[in-house]
This record gives structure tokens, sequence and C-alpha cells, in this order.
């Protein structure tokens, strides 16, 4: 979503993984301070779960570019990242007109409250 908002993609990509590689200690870290409740959380399995989601395709994706780069196929390079912004996007649109469908009812019910925070959060 920063690729296609015009965003430092490399900034957005290095706070996600910093965020995401903090998560296993700050989740129940916070959840202790600001709810007195404790949550035990397997780290290994946070780890593979990291690993899986953002590490890998981060550097398969970095990889890819780095050899179409190197073997000058900048042509292949460009009409790539263009087939996969339009994809990015029907995706993205996919799975927000999904979640709004799941919970239009709930929507409906929040009415000028969520307009609002909607508004707010876009301004």
């Amino acid at each position: 979503m920063a690729y296609l908002a015009g965003a430092d993609v490399a900034l957005s990509i290095s706070m996600t993984a910093a965020s995401t590689l903090l998560a296993p200690v700050a989740t129940p870290s916070l959840l202790q301070l600001y709810a007195g409740a404790e949550v035990e959380l397997l780290f290994a399995d946070q780890a593979l779960s990291i690993a899986r989601i953002i590490v890998i395709p981060v550097l398969l994706g970095g990889l890819v570019r780095a050899l179409l780069e190197r073997s000058r196929r900048h042509q292949i390079l460009g009409e790539a990242l263009s087939i996969l912004t339009s994809l990015s996007t029907l995706i993205i649109v996919l799975i927000v007109g999904c979640i709004v469908a799941l919970n239009a009812e709930r929507m409906t019910s929040y009415g000028v409250v969520l307009i609002a925070a909607v508004a707010l959060l876009n301004a």
C-alpha cells in the first residue's frame, strides 16, 4: 500500500519489520502494563510465522529485482511492476470489500461515528 500511495517503500518495510520483530516481546509486556494480564507466547512459533509472512517474501522480492536489474532486463521489470501494482490494488479492494460486506449490519448501527472516524483518519 505504501508503493501505491507513493510513499517511501523502504522506510515502510523497515518500520513494519521492526514492529513485527518487537511484537513477541512488546505484546506480553504491554498487556501486563495496561491490562495486568499475563500472556504466554511461544517465541519459536512467532519467529517462524514472522519469517514466513515477512522476511522470506521481502528477501525473495529483493533477490528477483536484483537479478532482473543485473541481467539488464529492465523491460520485464517494468512490465512486472505494472502488472503487480494492478493486481495488488485489486486484492486490496477485494479484502476491504469482504470486510465491509461481512460487517455491513454492524457498520450501519455506528452511522455518524463511523463516518466521522473515517473522515478524521483521512484528513
